[in-house]
């Protein structure tokens, strides 16, 4: 526990985050709702990166007046990392999947749709969000009615038991005739490289492709 001034708090605080900073300061003290910000240091670290931190805290009031502040500060800058490498890696799957001719298309883990490539909107001629609003219906105008139901089935168990997926059916895109595909969906893998069976919170994606049957 330590004391710390508050006319001094925002010399550490990065310049580039001291104005959204301030403002949210300014409004706990006026309105008295929680601390709660992310920032970057002013000064550079050892290491030369500038850390991030997350601070949260409450303004103690007296005859309805501030008094003093009680706050926690957190190093986050790990998961701050984590973060970018995430985004990064993103970018770069995203990158490529739209490079591939197939129709791929990832689920949360779930089983909700949350991409499609270049791909999957060519052939199927669906956005991101036309594809959710289908499998919501359970792909009522996509998939050969005969096959619909023990498709959609086979695929919803699939995710629930994070085994891979496998399956022929015709599908008709939404100009176009019925085309006979082949899907294949994998989990994410443990870090073993081994299936892995879910694990509540689980947020890693299922990835799929479809191509067409010979």
């Amino acid at each position: 526990e330590r004391e710390f001034p508050a006319a001094s708090w925002p010399a550490i605080v990065h310049p580039e985050d001291r104005e959204r900073a301030a403002a949210a300061w300014t409004e706990t003290v006026a309105r008295g709702t929680p601390y709660d910000i992310e920032y970057r240091s002013a000064t550079p670290f050892a290491d030369g990166t500038h850390r991030w931190f997350l601070v949260r805290g409450v303004v103690e009031r007296e005859d309805d007046q501030p008094r003093r502040a009680l706050g926690v500060v957190v190093d986050i800058t790990e998961r701050k990392r984590a973060e970018q490498a995430l985004r990064e890696s993103e970018r770069r799957f995203r990158v490529l999947a739209d490079g591939v001719p197939s129709a791929i298309w990832a689920t949360d883990a779930s089983g909700e749709l949350e991409f499609v490539n270049a791909g999957y909107t060519r052939f199927f001629g669906l956005s991101l969000d036309e594809a959710r609003a289908a499998q919501r219906q359970g792909w009522p105008d996509t998939i050969d009615p005969q096959d619909r139901e023990h498709y959609v089935s086979a695929f919803r168990q699939a995710v629930v038991d994070r085994e891979p997926f496998h399956a022929q059916t015709r599908v008709r895109p939404r100009a176009g005739d019925w085309h006979h595909v082949e899907t294949h969906a994998l989990p994410p893998p443990h870090a073993g490289g081994r299936l892995r069976r879910p694990r509540r919170h689980d947020h890693r994606r299922c990835l799929l492709y479809t191509s067409p049957s010979p």
